[in-house]
């Protein structure tokens, strides 16, 4: 890019010889979704888009010129001497002008006066094959660079005390985060037809650990492991100049930043994977870790990732040309599908039970709360074309019905993906069948016995069939009939048995806390 720095000779009386004027062609920038980088030979300036989103808000010029402050503030913290100041700017036609000084007061009076008046960034220009994301490409890294770097993250964050905050706050926010990845995530990969296995591995992955194991995310708060940090650490703004800088922390939100250290250090190491050097941060983790007395959180450190992959993935889909099918946000998928497989087994989930037992209002909770594909016996039974309706619940139209669940279930197992079996398992055979399907595709099982009085059954299968809102067949006068042919549960079959009179959020609870004992402490390793 050629770019013209100059001094106004023409308004010399009026203008300070320290406010040169850069000027752009307007669309001559790299650009993000939130900001336009405008390069000469020696600067760069970097100038917000006047754009609101959920988490920003730059429409006018006094929040864009409070937000380059922050960043120039924040952003000296890891890299003091790349970061010059905040300079005014303004456009005319179709360029850019740039004033090369951070007050305005310098500025003609014309210019200083204007509606339009903007702020940029000012920073030093930084060699990009010093990056650490161009020296991972050409595989010129060396363990003395990473070294050097450790220090710096180690000074860093050994520097910045704990930020005061409420476990359950925390864990609410992560939480919030996550799914809102995983909505505009699940909108994308149904637009742009994205391998939806994959996707339901990835976003199953991220519900089971807020489902079963947020004492991980409390452990952090309570150990002061949560601070001020970058926000955005990447080895696109890491450089050795020689020595390490980063730069581009978060600015525009301190949420952003109010971040676990080893979050921190998981987002490097996943985009570090993305580029082909998966172990290179684990020396910069350990440094850290030693430094700050504390340890590797292992299930964490997964979590982190896919949860980073994620949301880098959001990124790209918000990205200019976004809405097109975007090869990043597949690569970030599948990057974060391989960190699920590494945090948790496909999950086989049974619920069982005679009808009128509330087991489809648990099945419907549990697919929605763990991100699992439900299938179910009264679907299946309505919807399959090879049974007619006269033989749905004859031996033969039931064993049928059951045969295809367990096909259905067959497909979404060898694909790694979590399912909720949802009928009456009312026979041994079908328990069983569907034991040892999980047995043979390596999945945690389990399997739910839902049950209750028989005037409760009743009375929901009668309000069910008044309101024609479920998709079984089974009348009220036909529940004493089936409870006769209910094969017994086993003593030895591994289950939990719900008493479904009770509500349904203490049901699930009981659910979560078998599902939380009985999860095997690898495969996260």
């Amino acid at each position: 890019m050629a770019h013209n720095l100059r001094s106004d000779v023409r308004n010399a009386s009026s203008y300070s010889p320290e406010a040169r004027v850069a000027t752009f062609p307007l669309d001559d920038c790299i650009e993000t979704h939130i900001s336009q980088v405008y390069l000469s030979d020696r600067f760069a300036f970097k100038r917000k888009k006047p754009v609101q989103f959920d988490y920003l808000d730059f429409r006018t010029p006094q929040q864009r010129k409070a937000a380059c402050e922050a960043e120039v503030h924040l952003n000296r913290r890891l890299a003091p001497h790349v970061y010059l100041g905040v300079c005014p700017c303004w456009v005319d036609g179709n360029q850019l002008h740039v004033a090369d000084a951070t007050d305005a007061r310098l500025l003609p009076a014309d210019v200083a006066q204007r509606s339009d008046l903007d702020w940029c960034v000012k920073m030093r220009k930084l060699p990009q094959e010093k990056s650490l994301q161009h020296l991972i490409s050409s595989g010129l890294i060396t363990s003395d660079q990473m070294r050097r770097l450790a220090n710096v993250l180690v000074a860093f964050y050994t520097s910045l005390p704990p930020e005061t905050l409420k476990t359950e706050d925390y864990v609410a926010r992560f939480a919030q985060h996550v799914q809102s990845n995983i909505r505009e995530l699940d909108q994308y990969t149904i637009n742009h037809s994205l391998d939806q296995y994959l996707w339901s591995r990835v976003r199953s992955a991220q519900q089971r650990f807020l489902q079963l194991e947020t004492h991980h995310l409390e452990s952090r708060v309570i150990d002061g492991r949560i601070v001020n940090g970058h926000g955005d650490l990447r080895p696109e703004h890491i450089y050795f100049l020689p020595n390490p800088v980063v730069i581009d922390c978060i600015e525009f939100n301190s949420e952003y930043r109010t971040i676990d250290v080893q979050d921190e250090l998981s987002f490097l190491a996943m985009e570090c994977d993305r580029l082909g050097a998966p172990d290179l941060v684990e020396p910069v983790l350990e440094a850290c870790c030693t430094a700050t007395h504390d340890q590797i959180q292992p299930r964490l450190y997964w979590f982190y990732r896919i949860y980073r992959a994620c949301v880098r993935a959001k990124v790209a889909i918000r990205s200019p040309g976004g809405s097109h099918a975007n090869p990043e946000v597949l690569a970030y998928l599948k990057l974060a599908a391989s960190y699920a497989s590494r945090l948790y087994r496909p999950l086989f989930v049974v619920v069982s039970g005679p009808s009128g037992s509330g087991k489809t209002s648990i099945a419907h909770t549990l697919a929605n709360q763990l991100g699992l594909i439900r299938l179910s016996t009264d679907d299946i039974r309505r919807t399959h074309p090879q049974i007619p309706s006269e033989a749905r619940y004859r031996p033969t139209g039931r064993q049928r019905i059951y045969d295809a669940m367990f096909q259905q279930a067959r497909e979404f197992a060898g694909r790694q993906v979590s399912v909720v079996l949802d009928g009456t398992f009312g026979q041994q055979q079908w328990r069983d069948a569907a034991r040892s399907l999980a047995a043979e595709f390596q999945a945690d099982f389990l399997f739910i016995h839902c049950d209750c009085p028989l005037r409760i059954r009743q009375k929901r299968v009668e309000l069910r069939q008044s309101a024609q809102s479920d998709s079984s067949e089974i009348s009220a006068n036909l529940l004493e009939k089936q409870q006769a042919e209910f094969a017994p549960l086993p003593n030895e079959f591994p289950s939990v048995r719900l008493d479904t009179s009770e509500p349904i959020h203490v049901c699930v609870h009981a659910i979560y806390r078998q599902l939380g004992r009985s999860r095997p402490a690898q495969p996260a390793s």
